[in-house]
């Protein structure tokens, strides 16, 4: 097992119609008490998966998906995996 982080690369066009909040929201409900989230930057937000598989990322990704509402696509996504590069 590794250690995995998922980056969502936020639009800044679309910080007017695309509801952060509950993508923050999502993700932080979602996360184990061995993970961790944060902004990388006022684009990006990461989620550290502890003791994760890349099937365990892709999961988390689509379970966050599955809690936003569906007018709004998930935003662009990559998965990196420690120790690796990037993994998708």
């Amino acid at each position: 097992m590794r250690r995995l982080m998922v980056i969502f690369h936020l639009d800044p066009d679309q910080h007017e119609q695309f509801p952060f909040n509950q993508l923050v929201d999502a993700v932080i409900e979602r996360l184990r008490c061995s993970d961790a989230a944060g902004w990388i930057d006022k684009n990006r937000i990461g989620a550290l998966l502890a003791q994760s598989t890349p099937s365990d990322a892709y999961r988390v990704v689509e379970e966050i998906r599955g809690q936003l509402e569906p007018d709004y696509p998930l935003p662009r996504y990559e998965v990196y995996a420690y120790p690796a590069d990037r993994v998708g």
